[in-house]
């Protein structure tokens, strides 16, 4: 995990904005592992031009799927989808899938966020208690499609792809109703076609 932390009011603090290469209208999800370190919230987006993007803002201080605090969409930005997902030891995947109309370039972000009264703001959207927020991130990672799939760890900055699945059942012999005879199976193989992505 790399600790992020606000140094001064009203300062957004976000991890590294990895750029990628993304194309109009296609749906790309953004994800990373984080836990709280003073804050109580955080932060993950997409942005696809260079003045405006998406986010999600989540609640982090319980253990079940987290409340979800602000969100912001930008001119052009669409959300699909987002999510948290509690995975053991004060850790959670939080996600955003988006897409654009108009793109210029392709970053994700993910950074501390705090209550704001009933919401969960990015830290640098607060006038107060911003100083010294931290959060801790690990395994962030952007990739087609509208939902997060298994981290792979790269050190790339464009997408790449994960290599297809395969997955084969030969000489399996299958039980024929009515009778005491078995069949042999022929020979099956599925190919699954997976999503491109970037990680760190």
């Amino acid at each position: 995990f790399q600790r992020i932390t606000a140094t001064s009011v009203g300062q957004t603090e976000f991890y590294n904005q990895n750029q990628f290469t993304a194309s109009n209208n296609v749906v790309y999800t953004a994800s990373a592992y984080v836990r709280a370190g003073t804050c109580t919230g955080a932060v993950v987006g997409l942005q696809f031009t260079t003045t405006t993007g998406c986010s999600v803002a989540f609640n982090i201080t319980g253990t079940t799927n987290l409340t979800v605090g602000e969100t912001y969409v930008g001119t052009n930005h669409t959300i699909i989808g987002y999510g948290a997902n509690y995975v053991g030891n004060g850790v959670f995947r939080i996600w955003i899938a988006a897409s654009c109309s108009s793109i210029s370039s392709g970053y994700m972000f993910v950074g501390p966020a705090n209550s704001s009264g009933n919401t969960f703001t990015p830290v640098g959207e607060i006038t107060n208690n911003t100083v010294g927020a931290s959060l801790d991130v690990w395994g962030w990672q952007v990739e087609v499609g509208s939902f997060p799939t298994s981290l792979i760890v790269t050190a790339a900055t464009s997408l790449v792809a994960r290599a297809a699945e395969t997955f084969s059942i030969s000489n399996v012999l299958i039980p024929r109703c009515g009778s005491n005879r078995a069949t042999r199976a022929k020979p099956e193989s599925i190919t699954a076609a997976t999503p491109s992505m970037v990680s760190e």
